[in-house]
């Protein structure tokens, strides 16, 4: 039988006794001396080189940005993008809010991987160690934050709870019962869950509500379904605070989440992109404030990723600064910034991303001291200016 396979590779031993058969006996030891020499020159200057990129990188995060990096000035508000969602309100359809409500969240941002998701699920763990009663409402359609909660009550089941909710189909009642518990890992927290399917039920809800309002038809008011929901007396007298993980867009979803909500936090990452994705953003909240959601108060943008614990590089501070000159005329406060809320870099946050909340597990006992550190501050700080 002829073989079909290809040459096969010889080994190293292999490939050296056959140079070393064409060389004299007395040259073997020096040809030896001379290749090992190469490889360690070879193996020092990739050190040297990896060395030298480190430090690259470490100086220029350390530096204020350049001219030609700096966020570019915000023009005056301007209606929103997507203009529909500011159809006029009939106040006889809108849900009565409750007198004294229990803070009803948002945590919010127009970019992804700024850390959203990440201080939803440690900030509610938080909540929950301190007895405290947190209904986690998911809306974006990834379902990151399901996945994560789950994951770290070790439960495989994958749903999307919040459907039935944003087609208007769901009661207090069916609320509560459609809730899921997380055991002994958040034994005081429940999660309502979202999955890839959310994403065709929002889009669906927000096509066919457009579509009647634009023709003058009699249509449902599915800005203010969770609105209602939240602050029936069934769900209010559950709780202690309600957190809710909204998408990067104006979804229906992240609409429903900005009207029920009696606060709301802004992450971002200290870069140029993302702190003016912040001030878009917040700009889009104030073309729609006065109609939609009057009442919602700014507990803070909370820095994400920052490059030590608890001091910011001139870098992230000039940023910061930015931020605060550019935020104060929508939210109306001079410091908008929780600096002392920053959440730094941590490779133990993100190597249980997705599978576990660090607060309660970040893969071994001291990297979980160190989160739950982090997010104790966090969390103190954010309470703090919530009160």
């Amino acid at each position: 039988m002829i073989s079909t396979a290809g040459p096969s590779i010889p080994s190293a031993i292999e490939a050296w006794g056959w140079i070393t058969q064409f060389l004299p006996p007395e040259w073997v030891r020096p040809a030896v001396l001379i290749i090992s020499f190469l490889l360690l020159i070879a193996l020092l200057f990739g050190a040297l080189e990896r060395i030298v990129s480190f430090f690259q990188r470490l100086s220029k995060l350390r530096q204020r940005p350049k001219a030609n990096e700096l966020p570019q000035p915000i023009p005056e508000p301007r209606k929103p993008r997507v203009g529909f969602w500011t159809f006029p309100v009939d106040v006889k359809r809108r849900p009565k809010r409750a007198a004294n409500s229990i803070p009803i969240i948002t945590i919010a941002a127009m970019k992804g991987g700024v850390g959203k998701t990440t201080i939803t699920a440690n900030l509610a763990a938080y909540l929950d160690a301190k007895g405290k009663r947190v209904l986690l409402i998911d809306l974006d359609y990834q379902g990151s934050l399901s996945q994560m909660i789950t994951s770290a009550a070790n439960s495989s089941k994958k749903s999307s709870a919040v459907d039935e909710l944003i087609r208007g189909k769901m009661t207090p009642q069916a609320l509560l019962e459609s809730v899921q518990s997380l055991g002994s890992a958040l034994p005081n927290t429940r999660l309502l869950s979202c999955f890839y399917e959310f994403s065709d039920v929002e889009t669906e809800v927000m096509i066919d509500w457009a579509c009647r309002t634009r023709h003058g038809q009699d249509a449902d008011e599915i800005r203010f379904r969770m609105e209602a929901l939240l602050n029936s007396f069934e769900v209010q007298k559950e709780f202690d605070y309600i957190i809710i993980d909204a998408p990067p867009r104006f979804s229906t979803g992240a609409m429903n989440a900005l009207c029920a909500s009696t606060h709301l936090i802004i992450p971002t990452v200290l870069d140029t992109m993302s702190a003016e994705a912040a001030v878009y953003f917040s700009q889009d909240i104030a073309a729609m404030r006065q109609e939609l959601f009057p009442s919602l108060v700014l507990i803070g943008v909370v820095p994400s990723m920052t490059f030590q614990d608890e001091k910011l590089t001139p870098r992230e501070q000039y940023l910061v600064d930015y931020l605060n000159d550019s935020l104060r005329k929508y939210w109306g406060a001079q410091k908008v910034v929780l600096t002392k809320a920053a959440v730094p870099r941590k490779n133990a946050l993100g190597n249980v991303a997705g599978k576990d909340v660090g607060y309660i597990n970040a893969g071994t006992k001291k990297d979980t001291v160190v989160i739950r550190k982090i997010f104790d501050r966090v969390g103190d700080v954010i309470m703090s200016s919530l009160k």
